[in-house]
């Protein structure tokens, strides 16, 4: 006598204790049991070789209440072949199926494995979650230090100062206009404050913007500029301006004032514009780099130097893609790492682009009362708001590749 259990689903074989399949739960059937005398007697004489095969079913087991009663297949083969398991019909007439107390343990092993799955899964989607957060911070980081590297950028510094009008800036809120010496009002810009300042002079509001357009004075605010931003990038300190160089800027452009006035400056005149210059000694040391590194200005400056350097540019790009690497390993695959990367992408795409909409259409302006920092702000933008744009949509597209066609970003597995 022999007994096999078969699942005729995956076609994986049990003893015959089982009677469900523990690997995909479907019923086991009895393909083995206890040969009839009749056919041993006619194999001894070899006249059923071959031909016939079948299997004797014996009932077992308690007979009270019909409990544990196992009931074998019988399976015979008119052709002389032993049937192929995997044909057999489970649902079949020909065929009944063991049912004892081992069913209730099988069903509680299947059990068990999809709950052990169902929190695998849950685990491997909180740490997918986990890992997204990361990177949409990663993204971030790496988006401002790069923005900063960019403002304090040469060519950006002069492409700021081309589309700054620094005349329009309101004069109450510089400190080096003396508005105690000159009937200046309130809402007065620079503009305003140099024609009063240079009343008797012969110069026009519109030669004072010609002389600022054409004149070295743009050259020399650039570069002034540019040294603080050096300052800021690489801790270099920049040469002190002091009114001296200011007066010699002055001092080399006077002939061309003197052709925008169509009249020679007097020496009256040059001594009056060189103790305006002199005025603004005190306001020109308080923002001097050894001043600014005394200050609490400093308490800032040497964290954003660090912020924009070229190590945390770096260490922040190398990091999200760790992220990546990251989800990939959890997910163990790549199309699902790429749909979690892709959130973090979309989400940080779209807040860069509300971001560079509101500086650009100054909807947040309405919270700063300075109006010299709003035309800087609003000048910032002009000059890094295209990029902002282009890198803005270029994050939000990846992500939305990454999740909506993934089999085209990532290949098939």
């Amino acid at each position: 006598m022999y007994k096999q259990m078969t699942c005729p689903e995956c076609g994986k074989e049990y003893g015959e204790k089982l009677t469900f399949c523990i690997s995909c739960g479907a019923r086991l059937i009895c393909i083995s049991g206890e040969i009839d005398d009749d056919i041993k007697t006619q194999e001894n004489n070899g006249n059923a070789i071959g031909t016939d095969c079948y299997t004797d079913i014996t009932e077992q087991g308690k007979t009270a209440e019909g409990l544990n009663q196992r009931k074998n297949i019988h399976i015979t083969s008119n052709s002389g072949v032993i049937p192929d398991i995997n044909e057999l019909n489970p649902v079949s007439d020909e065929m009944e199926y063991h049912e004892t107390e081992d069913k209730g343990f099988a069903a509680l092993k299947i059990e068990s494995r999809q709950k052990k799955n169902i929190f695998k899964r849950l685990g491997i989607n909180a740490v997918s979650f986990g890992v997204t957060i990361l990177m949409f911070c990663f993204i971030i980081v790496t988006f401002g230090s790069f923005v900063g590297r960019r403002l304090t950028d040469e060519k950006q510094i002069n492409e700021f100062i081309n589309r700054t009008d620094l005349l329009r800036l309101p004069a109450a809120e510089l400190s080096f206009v003396d508005k105690d010496s000159y009937p200046i009002e309130s809402d007065a810009t620079l503009l305003d404050a140099i024609y009063t300042m240079s009343e008797g002079t012969g110069i026009s509001k519109d030669n004072i913007r010609n002389i600022y357009n054409d004149s070295t004075i743009k050259d020399f605010i650039s570069n002034i500029i540019i040294g603080y931003a050096g300052y800021i990038r690489t801790g270099e300190q920049p040469e002190k301006l002091t009114a001296e160089k200011i007066k010699q800027v002055y001092t080399d452009n006077i002939g061309m004032i003197n052709t925008m006035i169509k009249a020679e400056l007097t020496e009256h005149d040059i001594n009056l514009a060189y103790n305006e210059i002199d005025k603004t000694s005190p306001v020109l040391d308080s923002i001097s780099a050894e001043k600014l590194e005394n200050s609490m200005i400093s308490a800032w400056i040497t964290p954003f130097r660090l912020y924009i350097s070229t190590p945390v540019l770096v260490a922040g790009t190398v990091l999200t893609f760790f992220m990546l690497i990251i989800l990939i390993t959890v997910n163990k695959d790549v199309k699902k790492a790429l749909k979690w990367c892709g959130i973090p992408l979309i989400i940080s795409g779209a807040a860069i682009l509300c971001l560079t909409y509101l500086v650009s259409m100054r909807v947040m302006f309405g919270i700063i009362k300075s109006e010299s920092v709003k035309m800087l702000l609003h000048s910032i933008s002009e000059v890094i708001s295209g990029e902002m744009y282009l890198t803005g949509a270029c994050i939000a597209v990846l992500g939305i590749l990454f999740v909506f066609l993934p089999g085209r970003v990532a290949g098939t597995n």
